[in-house]
């Protein structure tokens, strides 16, 4: 920054986009104390999604959410496994500090949170048995390392880590007074889930382009769809124009409120999906190989809500999940809604505006030859039809990691 250049940065600016602690965070990872750094709003972009909200946040949630599931959402009378050294953190953080290498001390507490989401993985809780009493272990583990990395991270997260320890309904501590063996929360403590610590945000220019993208693509979409209905009013005599294809599609964001596994058929769930309706809607689908029942329970999702009801292996199917593809074609999973995008809503597409189908003609094949084979992903994994993104008030739809996937 130079004041006889004038390339200034107001930190209120960035503050309209990023919270004080995504803020300080970055100015404090990106530079030893007292040297310069390379300032950019996509830098602090890409540091407050690659460690804020996929390593800590996401550490935060998984472990609140199995605890949760597996434990009655009370802290497990069980010991944790060591998998951080409590007191060579204690110790590297003094020594970083005495140094006044802030940034340092930081990247202890962020490899501490590294290794937590390595052992939920390598663990992967969902795939033991219900009565596995290692169950208990891994969730009491996964508590405790976010208990005790909080402290670290308070002179940098101060609202985050505060957040995390009312989420655990205990006090942080002195930090000499942590115990070393993972043992500093009371069993049968009630946790909350809550939201998640820290939505992910888009980088500058991938906010540019999305907007100058949908904007090309709306209006293309605009100028096919008039051809289109008018072509079509033309060979049916002058009528009245008809609905894109797109358009008389109905997708809806909906939550699963009970999975269980088909009577009949063991690659196939049954889920109960909430679309906003008075009465829940049955749906059958293949994802038993790819995703566990307990990840699917009260996930949110995306579906067709207007496709013919049929049956499947004799048990009635009364709409579709769409899922991402990764695509090498290794990976499945749930489009994902926006977090506070309600049950019922429905999912738009610009330049496609129209009334949907009260229900899709089979025999037309809207959906298999119109539509579905121009779904896909971006690279920021926006889900989109033939580019124009799937969209809701709260912004757009997106898959967990499939970019530039196909989406079914």
């Amino acid at each position: 920054m130079s004041k006889s250049l004038g390339n200034v940065v107001d930190p209120h600016d960035a503050l309209s986009r990023f919270s004080t602690d995504t803020f300080r965070f970055f100015l404090v990872r990106e530079s030893p104390v007292g040297a310069d750094l390379n300032f950019s709003e996509t830098a602090i972009a890409l540091r407050h999604n690659s460690e804020l909200a996929d390593t800590y946040g996401n550490l935060v949630h998984r472990a609140l959410s199995l605890c949760d599931k597996y434990a009655d959402g009370c802290v497990p009378d069980a010991q944790a496994e060591a998998v951080i050294d409590v007191g060579a953190l204690i110790d590297q953080t003094d020594a970083a500090m005495r140094a006044y290498a802030v940034d340092l001390a930081t990247n202890h507490a962020i490899e501490a949170l590294f290794a937590g989401n390595k052992y939920v993985t390598d663990s992967s809780p969902w795939h033991l048995k219900p009565d596995d009493p290692r169950r208990q272990v891994i969730v009491r583990t996964l508590l405790e390392i976010i208990y005790v990395v909080s402290h670290f991270l308070q002179p940098t997260l101060t609202v985050a880590t505060a957040t995390v320890f009312i989420k655990l309904a205990t006090p942080p501590l002195p930090i000499g007074h942590l115990r070393r063996s993972l043992s500093n929360l009371a069993p049968a403590t009630k946790v909350t889930v809550g939201d998640v610590l820290f939505a992910k945000v888009e980088t500058a220019e991938a906010l540019e382009k999305q907007q100058a993208d949908a904007a090309a693509k709306k209006k293309a979409a605009e100028a096919a769809a008039k051809k289109a209905a008018a072509a079509r009013a033309q060979a049916e005599g002058g009528g009245a124009s008809v609905a894109s294809p797109l358009a008389r599609c109905l997708f809806l964001v909906g939550t699963v409120t009970a999975v269980e596994m088909h009577p009949e058929a063991d690659s196939l769930y049954v889920e109960t999906i909430d679309l906003g309706e008075p009465t829940p809607r049955q749906v059958v689908s293949g994802l038993v190989k790819h995703l566990p029942l307990e990840q699917l329970l009260h996930a949110r999702v995306v579906c067709l809500a207007n496709a013919k009801p049929n049956k499947l292996r004799g048990v009635e199917s009364q709409a579709m999940v769409l899922c991402a593809t990764s695509a090498d074609g290794s990976k499945v999973e749930l489009l994902q809604p926006p977090r506070d995008a309600p049950p019922g809503e429905r999912v738009t597409f610009a330049g496609h505006e129209g009334e949907p189908d009260d229900v899709l003609n089979p025999k037309k094949k809207v959906w298999e030859k119109e539509v579905q084979p121009k779904l896909h992903t971006t690279a920021e994994r926006v889900a989109c039809f033939d580019g124009i993104p799937f969209t809701t008030t709260h912004g757009p739809c997106t898959a967990p990691t499939a970019a530039n996937g196909t989406i079914k």
